[in-house]
């Protein structure tokens, strides 16, 4: 543990699981209450140097190496019936990743503003450290309305996507990944998806929670749900920690 700072997750008694369902088949495990000292943690991760930028992440990242193994247990425990088969380690996430989302929403580019899959990583999961009083709007997953897909499939040979494969003629998961996103380029407006368009349902919205844990499959059409800016402060900004998971090491 860093001097001055406790990083202590609850024990698994005195947090509270709900799981709620994209399409009625792929969970999303929902843990509030994951640290014991949230104040603590918000203190580590304000006095870090945000200056990392990651893909299109709409913001600066900042890590720190400390050990993730009791929060990774407390994940396990609590989230293993749903998930367990994609929580292994990831090679290139093994320390605390922060982030915050400090771009301006107007500015956003065209794949900023859409729903997204991650495709680095099996199992993806933020942890709400804004504090209760700047909480606002959370995490969404959307369906694709043209295919129907909430998902982006493995294979080819996933049945529960074969209207999809079929329909949009792909000979491969890449060209129906360009399918679903390249088509929906010219659709967003400014700013994160909130509502329906030509191209996006909205599905499940997770609303933010100072202290909430959101993990799910990050092959589904995910995106942060910030229906405002916020402020310019590491106490006012979206923060949150990052984590990421994968079947295997290989």
């Amino acid at each position: 543990m860093l001097a001055g700072f406790d990083l202590t997750v609850s024990d698994s008694t005195k947090v509270t699981k709900t799981v709620e369902y994209v399409d009625g088949v792929w969970p999303v495990v929902v843990i509030d209450g994951i640290y014991a000292n949230p104040d603590s943690v918000h203190a580590l991760a304000s006095d870090l140097s945000f200056h990392h930028r990651n893909g299109n992440y709409p913001g600066h990242m900042a890590s720190i190496s400390l050990s993730l193994e009791s929060l990774k247990m407390l994940i396990f425990e609590m989230c293993g019936t749903e998930l367990g088969h994609l929580l292994g380690p990831h090679r290139y996430y093994l320390d605390h990743v922060f982030a915050v989302i400090d771009d301006d929403i107007e500015t956003l580019n065209p794949r900023q503003r859409q729903p997204h899959y991650d495709d680095f990583c099996d199992a993806a999961g933020v942890i709400y450290l804004t504090k209760p009083e700047f909480c606002a709007g959370g995490t969404s997953f959307w369906r694709h309305r043209r295919t129907g897909l909430v998902r982006i499939p493995d294979t080819l040979e996933d049945e529960w996507a074969a209207e999809a494969i079929f329909t949009t003629r792909s000979s491969s998961v890449e060209a129906l990944v360009r399918h679903c996103l390249d088509e929906a380029m010219p659709d967003p407006g400014p700013g994160f998806p909130s509502k329906m368009t030509k191209w996006w349902q909205p599905e499940l919205l997770v609303p933010m929670q100072w202290n909430r844990l959101v993990i799910y499959d990050s092959r589904l059409f995910h995106t942060p749900d910030v229906p405002q800016q916020f402020g310019t402060t590491n106490e006012e900004r979206r923060l949150t920690q990052n984590l990421y998971f994968s079947r295997s090491l290989s």
